[in-house]
């Protein structure tokens, strides 16, 4: 299956007319048809679960699916002005990361027959998807500029989205049956933390985990007390009994700015870019012969 959707993915997410298929008109954009075949298979990428950046799609929402088709024409559209030159060893290199993602070369050629395709089509479709990505990120994305001073200011003034939750570093030991894992809870109890990883490396499992992810059981239990170096005594949890060592707690504390700035530039550039887009694609739909038939 993660196979096929990699090919999904470069196919449908083009929105290239469909030129040999007959098929129910969409939409027609600037002359350019945008088929219902299009949009069910973009649909049925959002049922597999692929996300689009930027777009939240229920599963049945077609009228969202075809908006974001046809702005996707329009970008291509005026990505082609600019005539633009793709290296032939770009697209073939994209063709290659494709094609080895398939057990087989007569598994890819026998999903192109599937899609209604041959590996000429699909190689405008990846030239095709280049040329649209770099046209956003010449057009639009050169346009967001974020400065240090914004995002200073966005930390302060949202201070509670930086608070890190009370995390436990624990060993974890597993045991089959109740008896079991009170017998051994006894040995435990007079171990320090390197017997029990060694008396017990083939059930023992280290992680990490924070008051948020803990089920509600687990972090009455494990979140009661600020101790470390402390034994916890079995713990049901589905079909296994739990035996907890808690090597290390961090309390919960306020991330500094430089633990979070990337994050904040990262969202403060998701909102310009946005913006930006929003209005640039407005201004394109004005000015362009969009009609819908779906």
């Amino acid at each position: 299956m993660k196979i096929l959707l990699l090919l999904l993915l470069v196919v449908f997410n083009l929105n290239i007319n469909a030129a040999v298929q007959e098929d129910k008109i969409a939409a027609v954009v600037n002359g350019s048809v945008i088929t219902s075949k299009e949009v069910d298979d973009f649909l049925k990428l959002i049922q597999y679960g692929i996300k689009r950046e930027g777009l939240s799609l229920g599963k049945n929402d077609r009228k969202k699916a075809l908006g974001s088709l046809i702005e996707d024409k329009l970008i291509l559209q005026q990505a082609e002005k600019l005539k633009a030159v793709i290296p032939d060893e770009l697209v073939e290199k994209k063709l290659q990361e494709i094609i080895r993602t398939f057990p087989s070369r007569e598994d890819y050629e026998q999903s192109l027959i599937e899609r209604g395709l041959n590996e000429d089509m699909l190689r405008k479709k990846i030239k095709d998807d280049i040329l649209l990505k770099e046209f956003i990120r010449q057009k639009i994305k050169s346009q967001v500029h974020i400065s240090p001073v914004e995002i200073t200011d966005y930390y302060v003034n949202h201070k509670e989205e930086f608070i890190a939750p009370e995390t436990l570093y624990y060993y974890a030991v597993v045991f089959n049956s109740l008896q079991e894992a009170k017998d051994n809870y006894k040995k435990m109890q007079n171990m320090d933390v390197i017997g029990i990883k060694f008396n017990y490396k083939d059930k023992v499992i280290y992680s990490r985990i924070t008051k948020d992810q803990a089920r509600k059981k687990l972090r009455k239990i494990l979140f009661k007390s600020a101790d470390s170096q402390v034994l916890i005594p079995p713990i049901k949890i589905d079909n296994s009994y739990f035996v907890f060592y808690i090597d290390k707690r961090i309390p919960s504390r306020r991330l500094s700015l430089e633990q979070v700035k990337d994050k904040i530039y990262n969202l403060l550039f998701a909102q310009k870019f946005k913006k930006i887009y929003s209005e640039w694609i407005n201004n394109i739909k004005k000015d362009s012969i969009i009609k819908i038939y779906d």
